[in-house]
């Protein structure tokens, strides 16, 4: 609910004035709960007024923080509303710097330059809040959802064609590119520069390859104790930031971490929301239900029959800078919602994220190797014991693969180049990511858990991040994250088990079974039987639409992809489910009626 608008242009610049003094009329009309929380000549920042909005000022400076905002070492007192004037003034002198080492949480900074012309815009490293840019007729404007500028005047939009191919080739990277041409995401951790003329420049301040090349040598007692620490000064603060807390449960260990902690060091109103699989995978059901009952707080279940859901309502949506996969989990979205509704929650909270913060099974592989990089060959036979245990493989593989990895430092990036996808009609090219930069020099294990929490960013949430309800996933906090970067992958499988750390960090506040539970859910069953079920409806929205039409993609091999032989044995389901969503998105675009021909 933390959406912004930020206008900023040179105050010299007649027109640029005049182009901002039109934008703001507009966005104040369209809407009486926008109001600003900067008016200064070059810097306007207009915040949407709703649930617990969390605004935090730089007195003594001209600027704002959007979102909420917690000081290292005083999370109890909750989010900050106000920084010292000696303070704001520390963050100006490093041009946001300071904000970073100092505070942590999911915010966007807006402020001017007091020596200079300047404007300057930084998100946290986490992207917990989102924040886009574009520059139109003199004036850059940056904001949290591309719903709110769309209508403006003046500001002519067209489809990034390019980038939606890359979207169906690899919809898993992120890159500041966006399905708008002209409309560019801050990276998390990123600063925007905007100085006269209007010239915007972009400068990475933190980036994990930074904090995971500092790695911190510790046993796994010392790294556990030093998780649940951080942990709860993480969890106290979002904790004091809401009355009434939402928690979606899944019967996993994550989901089952987050509400367990919150209920203990949170006094708010905890709910627990369950989404109960349709004839699938009950068992999750019962671990939900066995965590709720421990936590001692109340569990929703919401019933999705796959079978009588249609898919039309997803030309619908909100708009979207970019899509989403999770377009396709609507009535789930739309079910949790109404629970949120019905106990008037403040914000939903989930688990995502803690597979790849906490190194889940599949991004162990090379763990061995990380070992022998990291430590060398002392203690090397336990450690590659470990590994085979986790990984159920013979000793002498792991010792093979590892050394060898450990030797080979060139080792391939993973999933940073894509394939190229059949259902495309032009080979597609993936943007360059600059927080990769570097990735290369680290472990190979260190290096994929890296290339995983690089793209938690892409999952957006509740039909859009922040566009109906707050959403916060407290495991993604700035603290965790240095956390797990700076502690060596070994440390997190010690024994050989998976998520090992996790699970004793966090073992008083899990009930046993889910602390010992080993699989994962899946979410494909629901999913690829709504498709089924609509694929006459869906095959019409893409073949007779404007990515197969303009030649985006090849007609012939989306046919394919969604045939029932193909969705049958999975084997063209990513490709499936992307054309789908990226014209789902295109037609909500189309419908709109802001984009131009172009």
């Amino acid at each position: 609910m933390n959406r912004f608008i930020g206008l900023m242009w040179d105050i010299g610049e007649g027109a640029a004035s005049q182009q901002a003094a039109k934008w703001r009329t507009r966005i104040e009309g369209s809407s009486t709960n926008w109001r600003a929380v900067v008016d200064a000549p070059g810097l306007v920042v207009l915040s949407l007024a709703g649930r617990s909005p969390a605004i935090c000022s730089l007195e003594g400076a001209t600027g704002i923080i959007v979102g909420h905002l917690f000081e290292r070492g005083r999370e109890a007192s909750g989010p900050r509303l106000t920084i010292p004037p000696s303070v704001s003034a520390r963050i100006m002198s490093s041009k946001g710097k300071q904000l970073l080492d100092a505070y942590w949480g999911n915010y966007v900074a807006l402020w001017r330059d007091a020596d200079g012309p300047a404007s300057f815009v930084l998100r946290d490293p986490c992207g917990g809040l989102p924040c886009f840019h574009l520059v139109g007729h003199g004036v850059a404007v940056t904001f949290s959802s591309i719903a709110d500028v769309a209508h403006l005047p003046d500001l002519p939009l067209s489809l990034n064609r390019a980038y939606l191919r890359s979207f169906i080739e690899n919809p898993y990277v992120v890159t500041p590119d966006t399905g708008i041409l002209g409309v560019s995401e801050l990276l998390p951790g990123e600063r925007l520069r905007v100085a006269g003329g209007c010239g915007v420049a972009s400068e990475l301040l933190w980036r994990p390859v930074d904090v995971a090349e500092r790695p911190v040598g510790r046993s796994e007692q010392e790294a556990r104790a030093e998780l649940r620490s951080i942990a709860n000064d993480c969890f106290t603060g979002w904790g004091a930031s809401f009355d009434r807390i939402a928690i979606r449960l899944s019967g996993g260990v994550d989901s089952s971490v987050v509400l367990g902690l919150m209920r203990r060091l949170s006094r708010a109103e905890i709910t627990a929301i369950h989404s109960v699989a349709h004839d699938y995978e009950a068992y999750e059901w019962r671990l939900a239900h066995l965590t709720s009952e421990r936590a001692g707080v109340r569990l929703t279940e919401i019933r999705i029959d796959p079978t009588h859901q249609a898919l039309d309502s997803i030309l619908d949506e909100p708009l979207l800078a970019r899509p989403t996969r999770q377009l396709l989990g609507l009535h789930t979205d739309a079910a949790i919602l109404q629970a949120c509704e019905e106990i008037d929650a403040d914000v939903v909270m989930a688990g995502h994220g803690g597979d790849s913060l906490f190194m889940q099974k599949s991004l162990m592989r090379h763990s061995f190797a990380d070992y022998l990089r990291v430590v060398g060959p002392w203690g090397s036979l336990k450690a590659a014991y470990d590994t085979a245990t986790l990984l159920e493989q013979p000793v002498f593989s792991v010792l093979a693969d590892g050394v060898g990895a450990a030797i080979k430092r060139q080792n391939r990036m993973s999933s940073a180049r894509a394939s190229r996808n059949p259902v495309l009609s032009k080979s597609a090219s993936v943007e360059h990511d600059p927080r990769r930069e570097g990735l290369l020099r680290l472990p190979p294990c260190k290096r994929d858990q890296v290339g995983a929490l690089l793209n938690l960013v892409h999952y957006v949430g509740l039909r859009g991040v922040h566009v109906a309800l707050n959403s916060v996933n407290p495991l993604i906090s700035q603290p965790l994250l240095e956390w797990s970067l700076r502690t060596p992958t070994h440390v997190m499988a010690s024994g050989g088990l998976d998520r090992a750390l996790e699970r004793r960090a966090f073992h008083d506040v899990i009930p046993p079974e889910v602390r010992r539970r080993q699989g994962k859910g899946f979410v494909n069953h629901n999913l690829l039987t709504m498709i089924r079920q609509n694929l006459t409806f869906l095959r019409h929205v893409v073949l007779a639409g404007t990515l197969v039409s303009e030649g985006v993609v090849n007609a012939i091999k989306a046919e394919q992809a969604l045939s029932v032989e193909a969705l049958a044995d999975g084997q063209d389901l990513d490709f499936a489910l992307g054309v789908i969503v990226a014209e789902a998105w295109v037609a909500g675009w189309r419908k709109s009626g802001v984009l131009s021909n172009q």
